[in-house]
């Protein structure tokens, strides 16, 4: 629920409402260098020791999640997610995201003869607590 200012008259947004979308952005910030440019500084800097995962083949605790995106930093040498819509409630951050790239090799690390164009669509929620993200939920996952 928003304030009304006496002054002006006009009613405006909490400063709470204000703080959650800063949270879209964090995760969009996340995304953007942990995945798309393949910084694991970020991870460690983003990423609570707490944090757990759940969704169909998502990573359950912080060192799968750190070896998941390490691998896939070889597994899909390209991949790129491009962040379509967020939405902030609370210490919430829902994303939609579409992701894309290359597949060079099978996940047991082998190099294909002939590496593949891949493409998802997704949908996850995120948590953020003290500026860290302490959840993930992978609520669906579409091959596209």
């Amino acid at each position: 629920m928003g304030h009304w200012s006496r002054r002006t008259g006009v009613q405006y947004a909490s400063m709470r409402l204000m703080a959650d979308l800063v949270l879209g952005e964090l995760v969009r910030t996340y995304l953007q260098r942990v995945v798309n440019e393949r910084d694991l500084t970020a991870f460690d800097d983003m990423v609570s020791a707490d944090y757990l995962g759940s969704g169909p083949g998502w990573p359950g605790d912080r060192d799968g999640l750190r070896a998941f995106y390490q691998s896939q930093a070889t597994l899909r040498p390209d991949w790129h997610i491009d962040v379509r819509e967020t939405v902030e409630v609370g210490e919430w951050v829902a994303v939609r995201a579409h992701a894309g790239g290359t597949v060079a090799h099978d996940e047991l690390g082998a190099g294909l003869q002939i590496p593949f164009l891949k493409a998802i669509d997704w949908l996850a929620v995120y948590r953020v607590v003290n500026g860290r993200i302490v959840e993930t939920r992978l609520l669906s996952a579409i091959e596209g």
